[in-house]
């Protein structure tokens, strides 16, 4: 009997045991569902690597839309400009790991606190034409160790691993510089009939008539260019833009780099144009080859700051 006893109240506490499991993976689940705790934040996208090509970050800036074909990816918006490699290496690398780590309780006024209502950056992901994930992307947790999300249609607030850089500024997701070059690598500048020229990197500028030119503040603006917007050459009416300026720098080396720059008086566009002197070095011709592309059929709005100054300083 005493046997008896201890075997039925064994199999009572198996029993007990496999309720209370029953109970904890129901209560887990509850506060952690299944299909988030843990796992990757955009699994769709991931589980469509293969398929994976468009990126919507929408916030109350507009819409940005990144556009993979099968070489490269794009921003649409800039007529199928070339993308910040940062920035798309950022956001590539959360849809591959970011995942679900803890969830807070739902309200809609935290949910406006974290940047997660209207406030919010959201990102949508497709695989030919079919959505694949859509989440809202708010603030980073004050350790900085994890950034606050919702999945969209859901009152969800999660804390996930990641570094999200979503800017709402549309200039940043275009590849800027669009230019840049070492100001001591420029042997002259011609402009407006005029050209001013130097010996070697370590001298000062000189004019035709070989008077120096102490400073050429034209030059600081022209070697590093950032555009605010891009256009194909095709979507551009130069004929809006009837007043002209075409500055040339002409590098040690044999590198030939041409800006032409239109306005109106209200706006500045810039067409780029890299070409070599008759005899240039070997790395000059790759050079060349590698950028094209970045430049050719391409016309690049200027921010008015960039613009004016290209436009209007003297060389001398």
């Amino acid at each position: 009997m005493k046997a008896d006893k201890i075997i039925k109240a064994a199999k009572l506490c198996v029993i007990i045991g496999f309720l209370l499991l029953i109970i904890a993976l129901i209560f887990t689940n509850w506060r952690f569902p299944t299909q988030s705790y843990g796992k990757l934040v955009f699994a769709n996208s991931f589980n469509n690597g293969e398929n994976f090509d468009k990126i919507e970050v929408i916030s109350d800036a507009g819409t940005v839309t990144l556009e993979h074909d099968d070489k490269y990816w794009h921003v649409k918006e800039a007529d199928g400009y070339h993308i910040n490699v940062i920035l798309l290496n950022n956001i590539l690398l959360n849809l591959n790991n970011a995942t679900y780590y803890a969830q807070r309780d739902y309200s809609k006024q935290l949910a406006e606190e974290l940047d997660l209502g209207t406030n919010g950056v959201r990102v949508k992901t497709y695989a030919k034409g079919k959505k694949l994930d859509d989440v809202i992307v708010g603030k980073r947790t004050d350790s900085k160790e994890f950034w606050y999300i919702r999945p969209a249609h859901k009152n969800e607030i999660w804390m996930v691993d990641g570094v999200f850089l979503l800017p709402r500024e549309f200039y940043s997701w275009i590849m800027q510089p669009v230019l840049e070059f070492p100001k001591d690598i420029v042997k002259s500048i011609t402009s407006n009939n005029i050209t001013i020229s130097r010996t070697n990197s370590k001298a000062l500028f000189t004019d035709e008539k070989d008077f120096p030119v102490p400073l050429v503040p034209i030059l600081d603006t022209a070697s590093y260019i950032v555009a605010e917007n891009v256009l194909k050459i095709n979507n551009f009416d130069n004929n809006n833009y009837p007043e002209h300026r075409q500055i040339t720098f002409s590098m040690y080396g044999g590198l030939i780099v041409s800006y032409d720059i239109y306005t109106d008086g209200n706006e500045y566009f810039m067409i780029i144009d890299l070409k070599t002197t008759p005899l240039p070095k070997q790395t000059v011709n790759a050079y060349i080859k590698a950028n094209k592309l970045f430049y050719d059929g391409w016309v690049f709005k200027l921010p008015n700051e960039i613009g004016e100054e290209l436009f209007n300083v003297p060389l001398i």
